[in-house]
Parts: structure tokens; sequence; C-alpha cells
């Protein structure tokens, strides 16, 4: 019996290897593309075989040059159908988006019956390659959504959608839960918006949410007169109202503005005014609403049930704090959900953006990396609608913002939150705007963005001029200013604006925004979440801090974002999901090759199979010599020595320890213990400075492979100093391999750092070579593992533009200085 089992073991374990062995060598993630022609087989039964292998070949001409385009390889064509694979996500969509695209150019200029109509299915996942094919359950579900697929349509997965949602070049809308066959549980689709129809409200198959009630006031002014009218509005525009006409005293009004303003401004740096001046301030809000509101409307005001009221007024009218009228109860903010509108003579935008499931939100926080408040008000929101990620997909950027990437990207999100510095040009508004980090997004530049392609639904501008003071400082002209940049998104096609009068205390102000996208996404409509948001600020600042009438929204306040056409809210255990983590300035300041992108996520058990792989080596190493560490006499890590005395002499026994050592680890790791041990001065002075190389970038006009030489050479280079201990390069590349980080994904600060701390550096180095016609230049940063602060930054210029042997020996001298400078050594003879 004993033979038998040991039989077993034998075998299982044979099994085990042979299993591992095919999961290493012929399986691959991949992403699937399956395309069909819609209505082919009838072509070929009405009209033949010739002109249904005609359109075929027409097919062939135009899809197949954009699969080679995009990296696919075509697997086969099963007659008017293809089956293709790429490595890479984001170029599988962008295929698929181009030959929608060109299909629809095409088809435009031919007749009904020459068109060619597709419909695309992608899948992505771990396949099993053999003799130049792939087979398994991921090709299997491409299949099927492609058959899920209207015509001129692009499907694709819930695995696919997770890997590509953080992308800001494309648009998903979910689709529903198909039940398909050979699955048991159904599968969740999502289709991928190509071209502006697509997000036109009007022109999409969507079923338009019927919205809640409100009532209307209007304003508007006529000379010296004012015509106000105010009614409740159910559905429809009605056909005929009817309006009071009353005189228009302006030396009153602006009187009274003045005051509410004087007010304000004596509050201190927190918006605290004090019981006294809110009641002051009630005084000028019940002289503006007595002006403004006939006492018959008045008494319209206080009976209607409606909790929307909309302003609509002129544009001569919006410096009026109308957010502040008082009814002898309420300010207005406080008791409705508001919302204003403004008649204009300026040509309007007529594109309108349709929403869907799930909402595209992007977050610019902080472009110039000078507002950290604002770069934390970015974080907090996105950590907030995380915990949503079915209904809401949010990219966030900070830092690295320009003007143009802004203008080339706003229209692919349905929501855009911007918090950092705005500029008001009194004497040219069209020149007010973002302040981004390498040029001002102006209003004029905003305007000029409408087109065919519709603008975001919602634009909130958390923005501020100049960062809070300690004087509480609101200038006279705040509401113009305010509605010069609402101007420029409003005439663009932005539906929503938020913005505020003045500038807020930072912790507010996050505060006010998270409330507010909370109730967007739990179904309240968009002036409801305002006014939650507003009652919210209240109860945790108190009535006398005034930062809660900062806020105006411009646009119907009746607007869900979040409806139930879009799908049911069920309640689901709590998800955990990954935070986005506060960065330090310098590791995010956009001079710096490495830049924040956390939209990426790197999966949990490839670090943990990383970290095994590198203590299998180190860990090995020991026991093998006994405790001698794993530093070769040169002083790289020996790996490939430790491999080969691994493979002939590591008995179970030492097999076992290992093992015991990578659970112990990784069970640390689990825990987040892995942070590298702090070392004290005396470790500084009398051990080495372990250092690793990671990516270093090349741009413009660079002769040769400059990237690979230095890092081949400045590792020699820098160990002539006996203080320095480099990581051997192999290693590194194996442990990024095994962890599949690409160098865009070592972009990422927080992956740089634990990749470093993991091989136990102490300094990680990563940086830039830039050409350009007549010279090139190479920057590199030197990174503190422990502090995660950038300790030095070393430059060097090449006349000829070619990084040479003599170049990299000049930026290693200068490593070695700056090494000798600040990290020196006790009883270590120095070289070079």
């Amino acid at each position: 019996m004993e033979d038998k089992h040991s039989d077993i073991d034998k075998i299982l374990a044979e099994r085990e290897k042979i299993d591992q062995l095919l999961k290493s060598k012929f399986s691959k993630e991949i992403s699937i593309m399956f395309t069909d022609i819609k209505g082919s087989t009838s072509v070929y039964e009405s009209r033949g075989d010739i002109d249904g292998r005609a359109m075929v070949h027409r097919h062939n001409e135009i899809v197949l040059p954009i699969l080679k385009e995009y990296k696919g390889e075509l697997l086969k064509t099963i007659g008017d159908a293809t089956m293709t694979v790429f490595d890479k996500p984001a170029e599988a969509l962008s295929a698929a988006v181009t030959i929608q695209q060109t299909l629809k150019e095409f088809n435009e200029k031919k007749p009904m019956n020459e068109q060619i109509h597709l419909r695309i299915g992608i899948n992505y996942g771990t396949v099993i390659v053999d003799k130049g094919d792939v087979f398994g359950d991921v090709v299997n579900v491409a299949s099927r959504v492609e058959s899920l697929a209207h015509a001129d349509e692009i499907y694709i997965t819930e695995d696919m959608y997770q890997v590509t949602k953080s992308s800001d070049e494309f648009i998903f809308r979910y689709v529903d839960a198909a039940q398909v066959k050979g699955k048991k549980d159904a599968l969740r689709v999502y289709r991928v918006l190509w071209h502006e129809e697509a997000l036109s409200l009007g022109k999409t198959r969507a079923q338009v949410h019927k919205k809640a009630g409100l009532f209307v006031l209007e304003v508007f002014r006529y000379g010296q007169k004012l015509k106000v009218s105010g009614f409740e509005r159910k559905g429809e525009e009605r056909p005929v109202t009817g309006y009071k006409e009353i005189k228009f005293n302006e030396s009153k009004i602006k009187k009274y503005t003045k005051g509410i303003i004087d007010l304000l401004n004596r509050a201190n740096k927190r918006g605290k005014i004090g019981g006294d001046l809110l009641v002051k301030l009630k005084d000028y809000g019940k002289l503006l609403c007595d002006e403004l509101v006939p006492p018959a409307i008045k008494e319209q005001l206080i009976k209607t049930s409606e909790q929307n009221l909309m302003i609509s007024i002129d544009d001569e009218l919006v410096y009026i704090p109308w957010e502040l009228l008082y009814d002898g109860k309420n300010f207005f903010c406080q008791r409705f959900s508001m919302g204003r509108s403004v008649k204009t003579q300026q040509q309007v935008s007529a594109v309108s953006r349709a929403l869907g499931r799930p909402l595209k939100m992007q977050l610019l926080a902080d472009p110039g990396g000078d507002l950290k408040a604002s770069y934390e008000e970015g974080v907090e929101i996105k950590n907030e609608m995380g915990l949503l990620e079915d209904w809401i997909n949010v990219s966030f950027k900070s830092t690295d913002i320009s003007a143009d990437y802004v203008k080339a990207r706003i229209r692919n999100f349905d929501i855009v939150h911007y918090a950092g510095h705005a500029e008001h040009d009194a004497q040219a508004p069209e020149k007010s705007g973002w302040m981004l980090s390498d040029a001002k997004l102006s209003a004029e530049d905003i305007i000029n963005l409408k087109g065919a392609m519709p603008m975001p639904s919602l634009v909130f501008s958390n923005a501020c001029r100049s960062g809070q003071t300690d004087e509480w400082k609101i200038e006279e002209d705040c509401e113009n200013r305010i509605y010069g940049l609402a101007n420029a998104f409003l005439l663009a096609g932005v539906q929503h604006y938020i913005g505020t009068f003045w500038e807020i205390p930072d912790q507010a102000g996050s505060y006010f925004a998270t409330h507010f996208y909370k109730s967007i996404l739990n179904g309240d409509a968009i002036g409801e979440a305002v006014r939650k948001a507003r009652l919210e600020l209240m109860n945790r600042y108190g009535e006398d801090t005034i930062v809660w009438a900062s806020y105006m929204l411009y646009g119907d306040p009746s607007t869900e974002y979040v409806h139930p056409l879009m799908g049911e809210r069920k309640e689901e255990p709590e998800k955990k999901t990954v935070k986005e983590e506060l960065v330090s300035t310098d590791l995010r300041h956009r001079e710096q090759v490495i830049h924040l992108d956390r939209d990426k996520k790197t999966s949990r058990s490839m670090i943990y199979a990383g970290l095994a792989l590198l203590l299998l080596v180190i860990g090995a190493s020991f026991l093998i010599h006994k405790g001698a560490p794993p530093w070769g006499r040169d002083g790289k890590i020996a790996a490939d020595s430790s491999r080969r005395e691994i493979s002939a002499s590591v008995n179970t026994e030492k097999q076992k320890r290992i093992d015991e050592l990578v659970a112990s680890l990784a069970e640390d790791y689990r825990k987040g213990n892995i942070r590298q041990k702090q070392t004290n001065q005396v470790q500084q002075a009398s051990g080495p400075l372990t250092m690793v190389l990671m990516d270093v970038k090349s741009t413009g006009n660079i002769t040769g492979d400059s990237s690979e030489k230095l890092k081949a050479i400045l590792p020699l280079t820098l160990e002539k100093e006996q203080r320095i201990r480099f990581v051997e390069r192999e290693l590194l590349d194996k442990l990024l391999a095994e962890l599949k980080l690409s160098a865009s994904e070592l972009a990422d600060p927080l992956t740089a750092l634990r990749i470093g701390k993991l091989l136990s550096a102490r300094i990680i180095i990563t940086g830039s070579i830039i050409g350009d016609r007549n010279s090139g230049t190479v920057i590199l940063r030197c990174i503190d593992t422990e502090t995660s602060e950038i300790k030095k930054v070393i430059s060097a210029e090449s006349p000829s533009g070619e990084i040479d042997r003599k170049v990299i020996d000049d930026i290693g001298g200068k490593i070695i200085e700056w090494v000798r400078k600040d990290f020196p050594s006790e009883g270590i003879e120095k070289k070079g």
C-alpha cells in the first residue's frame, strides 16, 4: 500500500510539473476580436455568390489593413467573419473603432445595397496558444459577444472593460447581463461608443427618462422694467405663460448686492460671519426678493409643492445673487433645489450629450503642482467614486495636465471636475480660464470646442484664483466672474455647470464636492444634490459659516444623472477597491520622468510571484553558503551561480525552508509590511549603498540605442566606487518579466518604489534621454526609497546627440561625487 501511495505522489508531482510547463509555454493573455458582416447571408441569397464574394473582398480591403496597422494577428477568416488576436487590449479597441469609422465613411458614399455593416465582439483573458491558433473559453465568449452586437456596434466583455476602462480615449456604456450558450452565468456586456451620434441626445436608441416637475421663475429686463413670470412646469413647456411687469430699480439692486458682498467680506478666513451679520444677510436677501419678485409670484412660491426651482434670466441679470434671495423663512438655495438658465444672443451649441451607465468622469486636480489641497480633493473624490465603479468610471489626472490634452480629451467624458487655479480677465473675458500645467485653457478655447462631438454634460469648476488667504476677500463683480467661464462651457454645449461665487476654505470645498457626487450616484437630481451638499456644509460648519452659499448651478436642476432606466441599483457586498494614495509633489511633478497613473492596477498575485522569485534566489544563496550574504565579490547579486547551485544541490529540506521563508515574507506583504527597514546612521556609514537603475526613456532625435547603452555602462562606472552596490540588471529584468510590469507601469512612482524596496535598494535611479537636432541631454533622478524624496538630479549633455561612453562616465562621476558627499563612509576605502 505504501508503494502505491508513493507512486501516486510521484505521478501527481509530475502532473503538477507538466501543468506548470503547459501554463508557462502555451498560455498567454490576449485580446481576441471577432467581426462579422451583418446581413451577408441575404446578399448571397438575393444577389448571388458573385456579388456576395465581391462584398467580402471589399470588406477585406478595408478591414485587414487596419487589423495589421494596430498589430493584430489575423488567425483565420470564416466566410465573411474574421478572428484576430492582439497583445495589447487598447490596440484591439483602437482597431475596432477605426474599422467602424472607416466603414461609416465608406457607406456614406455608397447606395444601400453596396454598404457594409459590421458587428464586432472583443474579449480578454488567458488562452492556450498552439501552432498559430488559440483555444479556450475566452475564444468562445468573444464569439458569443460578437453575435449579441447589432450592426455598426462594438461589444466587449466585462474582462475587456476592466483592463481598458481607465483609458481616456474610449467611452463605454453598459448594455446588459446576457445569457449565452455554454455559460451558466449571464455575461455583463458593454458597448464602445465610436462616433458622435452615439453620444448625442435625440440620436440614440436610449429611452428618455421623465424628469420631475419644477417651478420656473423667469425675469427679463426691458429698459427700466422687468417682466417677471412664475409657474409650475410638469413635463413639456407651456405654450403660453403670463407675466407681471414691475419697475427695475437698478441702483437699489446694486446697493443690496454690494451690501451682501460687504457682509461676506467681513467673514473670517474660515468664512464665519457671526449671528448678527447673518441676520443682516437675511435682511438684504429679503430686500432683493421684494424688489425682484412681485407679491403674487411670491405667494405662488410659498404655496408650491415643487422642490426644484429654475431661475431663468437674461445675461444682464447674472450679477444678482439669486441663490440668496430670502422669502422670510429660508434663502432660496436652502429651500429649493435650484438652477440657473440664461437667455443670450450668443450662438449656443445645439448638441447635447446622451448619458448612460457607467458614467465616465475625469478629475483634473492641481495642474501646476502647487495646490496641495486641490490634489487631496481630487484623491478624496476618486476614492469615494471608486466605491461605485459599476456606475461611474473615474480617471484621475494630476500635475502633468496640458491645455492641448484637455482640449483633445474633454469630450470623451460625461463629467469633468476641475480643482486648481483659475484666472479672470475683466478687460477681456474671453481670456479668462483654467490655469493648466503649460498654458491657460481660456474661455475662447472652450467655446471653440463646440461641434458635432458633444461636450461633457456636467462641468464642476472648484477653482480659485490665488489660493485661500488670511483675508476673506470677495470682488464686487464675483457673479460676472463665474458667469464668464460658465458662459463659455454652456455655449459649447455643457448642460450643467457648477462653480463658486468666491474662494472657499479647502476642506469645505472638498467636503461639498464629495457629498454632491454621493447624492448624484444615489439617484438624486443634480439640483437636489447641490442642495443636500449645502445642508451638509451647514450641519458641519454652521449656518453662520457662509461657505454653503458659495456654490451656484447653471442648468436644469431636475436632471438625474443616475435613474431607473439605467438599471436597478442592488445592495452588493462591499468590494475591496484600490484607493488612490497621496504622493508628494516631488514625485508627481510634471518635469519628472515618473508620473502618477493609478488607474493601472498591478495584480497582487503577480507581486507575490515576483517576491517569491526574488527570495528563492537570495534565500537559497543564504542557505547554500551557510549564511554568506547574497553579494558576489564584485558587489552584484550572484543570481546565476545561485541558480546553478540550487539546481545541483538543493535537497528537500532546504527547499522546505525556502518555501517557509517565501510564505512568511509573502504574508508580511499581504499585511502591508513590505517597507524597507530604516537604516540608522551607523549602518549608513558602514554598509554599502545599494542602487537599482529603473527605466530610462528616450524621446526626440537620439542616435543609436542610447537607453540600453546607458543601462549597460552606468553600473560599471558606478561600481568603481566601493561604497556603491548595484542590483544586477538581469535579475531586475527577470523580476519585472515575472511581475508582467511594462515600462509604462514602472512610470508609476509607487510601483517603482515597491520594486526598489523588494530589491533592498536604498536608491532607485530613473530618468530620460531627450534629443533634438543638434544635441542630446540625459536627466537622471536619484530617489530615496526610505523617504520617497528625490535626493539628486543629475544631467549631462552631448553636443553630437549621441550618448557615448564619455557622457555616461561624466554622469557616473557626478553620482559618485554626490554619494561621497551625502553618504560619507567610515572605514571603507574609496576608489576612483
